[in-house]
């Protein structure tokens, strides 16, 4: 008869977690909030007019019709009444302005 004598036990070796990583790995909600003020820092660095006024201004006006469709489609979405129709509304909406204002140059504001 044979037996087997157990080994010695293996050890457990504690690795140390990169903070990024472990920040960007758990469910906190300030991580967006943390990554959006790292890149803001950085791109004022690289651009002295990135952090402005007038910048974030124009990012305001850039981001103001994706913003009003999103907040419609999640109160779309909240009421469990998914439309995909939307995008091509948006898409209808804007060639009949574009119509509108070479057609009617005189008043170019009621196309918009």
């Amino acid at each position: 008869m044979s037996t087997t004598t157990p080994g010695a036990p293996a050890m457990v070796s504690e690795t140390k977690v990169n903070p990024v990583k472990r920040m960007l790995n758990s469910d906190r909600p300030y991580t967006v909030f943390v990554a959006l003020i790292v890149l803001i820092a950085f791109f004022s660095v690289l651009s002295p007019v990135f952090f402005s006024t007038a910048n974030f201004a124009n990012i305001g006006r850039q981001t103001t019709l994706v913003t009003i469709i999103a907040v419609g489609m999640t109160f779309v979405i909240i009421s469990s009444e998914i439309d995909l129709s939307v995008a091509s509304i948006l898409k209808l909406s804007g060639v009949c302005a574009a119509l509108f204002m070479e057609n009617f140059s005189d008043n170019w504001v009621l196309g918009a």
